[in-house]
């Protein structure tokens, strides 16, 4: 690895040369270096502000991860890439009381949303694809880009089937059942009511499940054996992970444990910004010191 700091404007570095960073001269030299967790990104501490590598404000990628000052021998944080469009970020799958079911959703800060959260049927039986129940949506993200939906109206049968939830931008019902696998093979016959699928969760509670989030998209859990209690979006990305016990796995059923380090993450934040995974990143670098 190799890091390039500049104290002047025409200064000769070599980093970028043989693989590594050069720092562009802002005006004002770092006081500290590091290396987001997980990685290759390299940034810089300029006053009170995180910047990177190129001299851009990076202050809004750490979140609650405040690190202006060294950490040396601890984990540094890890920077969430920005990540604005409309997604499903956390529910109880088994809440303790399905009258208080909330869920919250991810978008661009301060932006309107209209649509709609659908919960559609997954066991592997006749009523595979069945539109069990659907809640209108007309919301405004806060400052962090966060709403906290409560579903309680429709969390009748949350925990008692196999679902499929889906955030869409429109559903026309028509008459009678809405079935989108009317011969029940797990394959969506057509969503073309639902208009654009901003994004969905397959969770089941069988092996056999039919889901139909990775047919939209989206995201279907793996079963374990045992169903999540909790499943949430990591902050900044697209990736999916479900909390089995006290340990979180990714949707495919892995132990993820690693990738949060001291980010606890075993209870609802509804409202709140959810951890960052880290990548895994084992090659040797050079991952904090004052400049």
């Amino acid at each position: 690895d190799a890091i390039g700091i500049p104290l002047e404007g025409d200064a000769l570095l070599y980093a970028s040369a043989v693989g590594g960073t050069d720092l562009a001269f802002t005006g004002t030299v770092a006081s500290l270096v590091f290396l987001g967790r997980g990685s290759n990104t390299v940034f810089q501490v300029i006053g009170s502000s995180v910047f990177t590598a190129a001299g851009e404000n990076a202050d809004a990628a750490f979140g609650d991860q405040a690190f202006t000052a060294p950490s040396f021998g601890s984990p540094n944080p890890v920077a969430a890439p920005e990540d604005t469009s409309f997604r499903i970020a956390e529910f109880l799958q088994a809440p303790e009381n399905v009258s208080q079911q909330l869920v919250e959703l991810s978008g661009t800060p301060n932006a309107a949303f209209q649509g709609f959260f659908l919960l559609i049927e997954s066991d592997n039986d006749e009523e595979a694809g069945v539109v069990e129940e659907v809640l209108a949506i007309d919301a405004v993200f806060d400052a962090n880009g966060l709403y906290v939906l409560d579903v309680s109206s429709i969390a009748e049968h949350w925990d008692e089937h196999s679902h499929t939830y889906m955030l869409a931008s429109t559903f026309s019902p028509g008459a009678g059942e809405v079935d989108f696998d009317t011969d029940n093979d797990g394959v969506p016959d057509s969503v073309g009511t639902l208009g654009f699928v901003y994004d969905a969760i397959g969770i089941p509670l069988e092996g056999d499940a039919l889901l139909y989030a990775s047919a939209v998209g989206g995201t279907d859990l793996a079963f374990t054996g045992t169903v999540a209690s909790l499943v949430f979006l990591g902050r900044g990305s697209n990736t999916v992970f479900q909390v089995i016990g006290s340990s979180v796995f990714t949707a495919a059923g892995e132990n993820a444990d690693a990738a949060f380090g001291d980010q606890a993450f075993t209870a609802p934040s509804f409202g709140s910004p959810n951890p960052v995974a880290a990548p895994e990143d084992t090659s040797f670098r050079i991952a904090e010191f004052l400049q």
